[in-house]
């Protein structure tokens, strides 16, 4: 599973070549997980269906399938336990056609490494969650009566109410869970951003299960990540800026209480660190020179310049 992360970078997404501490702690994140245990599975598949792959080493669209279905492990890991829910999920990959990107009626090894790609299982996953939901939104919604336009539409038979939809969503721990890559707070953010996105506080009308799962396709999943994650840059930046202002503010003010008062120099312009050295040097010596005059004479407790002795302010502080 490690070798199957770092083939696919999952940890470096910044891409800049170094691993942060937050992005180390992408190997604990339950999606990068269970892609990566996706992708050891999915390699042993295909590897395993080397004699039926054609010339070009692709393999037909529906064979593919086929052995997809037939495979109870990787159902099992897809529905994190539960062959059920990862048999649903494989299904709505299917029916949106998450593989076959070209349209040639074949699945190239490519093709077939999107079973474990994230964003594929994310979006999978928002659409078994959406056919979790829509029996309800339906049924409350008393199955479209009363909102038709008379005109025999079989669809409004199956449609529910756009702010219904939205308030399914976001009070569904599950897709909250599913949008933020096993990050609930996160997805929340995630969809709140699709929501504004799509002017869904506003819009009125009604939606029928397609539409509803299109609520959170892939495309608005993606541009919403993008929003979020340029929102949480652009407020850290912030955070550094307004603690740059305070570094400067607190230089800016030792600089003036350091720069006007004076041991001796006149209260001049600040003096590096070397030249305050090599003054306090001169001033110890010639102290030690004075107080050796004295002790000769018999004076006692000879007294050293300011900032020798630990005491006192000034410039040789």
């Amino acid at each position: 599973m490690l070798h199957a992360m770092k083939s696919v970078r999952e940890l470096d997404i910044s891409g800049d070549g170094r691993v942060s501490a937050d992005e180390l702690a992408r190997l604990c994140n339950p999606v990068v997980l269970l892609a990566a245990e996706a992708r050891v599975r999915c390699d042993a598949v295909w590897t395993a269906a080397e004699g039926r792959l054609d010339a070009n080493g692709d393999m037909d669209r529906q064979e593919c399938w086929d052995m997809i279905f037939s495979d109870a492990e990787l159902g099992f890991i897809l529905g994190r336990g539960d062959v059920s829910k990862g048999g649903a999920i494989l299904r709505a990959m299917e029916a949106v056609r998450a593989l076959d990107v070209n349209d040639d009626g074949a699945i190239s090894e490519a093709e077939f490494g999107r079973l474990c790609a994230p964003q594929v299982i994310v979006a999978a996953e928002l659409r078994v969650v959406v056919s979790r939901l829509w029996p309800t939104l339906t049924a409350s919604a008393g199955n479209g009566s009363g909102g038709g336009s008379g005109g025999g539409d079989k669809g409004t038979a199956s449609m529910a109410p756009r702010a219904a939809c939205w308030a399914a969503l976001e009070g569904d721990l599950e897709a909250a869970f599913v949008l933020g890559r096993g990050d609930a707070v996160a997805g929340k953010a995630v969809l709140a951003a699709i929501k504004t996105a799509s002017g869904g506080a506003s819009k009125k009308g009604r939606l029928n299960e397609a539409q509803f799962a299109d609520l959170c396709g892939p495309q608005a999943v993606a541009a919403a990540e993008g929003k979020v994650a340029a929102s949480q840059a652009e407020a850290v930046a912030a955070l550094g800026g307004t603690q740059a202002k305070k570094k400067t503010s607190k230089a800016s003010t030792k600089a003036k209480d350091g720069g006007g008062g004076g041991g001796g120099d006149g209260g001049g312009p600040s003096l590096t660190p070397e030249e305050k050295a090599e003054r306090l040097v001169a001033a110890t010596a010639r102290a030690k020179a004075r107080a050796e005059e004295r002790a000769s004479s018999g004076e006692a407790n000879p007294k050293l310049p300011r900032g020798t002795r630990g005491g006192g302010s000034g410039p040789f502080k």
